[in-house]
């Protein structure tokens, strides 16, 4: 199937089973915007929600996966989500080292009880700063292309 194919399909089962696009999207766990998307050939669904897609729609997998050009246009889609990752974690490699020379220069060790007090410290906001790095650049960004 070709991506106006695949639109198509999702359009008359979602509105064969008497589901709205917010239904749909409720189930999936996703806006109605992505729905839409998917409907009129903006993007397609991505791998991972593929299979709920289909499920929630009585849809046969194989049939999405009839033909070359669909297998190809969902593996670009999870090829570009890879590199969008591989990225992500670029930055938080530098991030993390940033911070940890920031704190160390910031922090001497005399501000603290001791040693595992500063080790805590940075511990602590690498993961919050890591955890909102990762929404920013994976999460909003798989969420709002989706």
């Amino acid at each position: 199937m070709n991506n106006r194919e695949i639109s198509k399909l999702i359009k008359e089962k979602r509105k064969e089973k008497k589901m709205t696009q917010q239904d749909l999207a409720d189930k999936l766990c996703v806006s109605n915007n992505v729905i839409s998307k998917w409907e009129n050939e903006v993007t397609i669904p991505p791998l991972d929600l593929l299979i709920p897609l289909c499920k929630y729609l009585d849809i046969d997998i194989n049939q999405i996966f009839k033909d070359e050009e669909s297998v190809n246009n969902l593996l670009l889609e999870r090829k570009r989500f890879a590199k969008k990752l591989n990225n992500a974690t670029i930055v938080f490699t530098i991030i993390n080292i940033i911070l940890y020379t920031l704190i160390g220069f910031v922090f001497d060790k005399n501000n603290f009880s001791n040693g595992a007090s500063l080790l805590v410290f940075c511990l602590i906001t690498l993961i919050v700063v890591n955890f909102i790095i990762y929404f920013i650049y994976v999460i909003k960004d798989r969420i709002k292309k989706i």
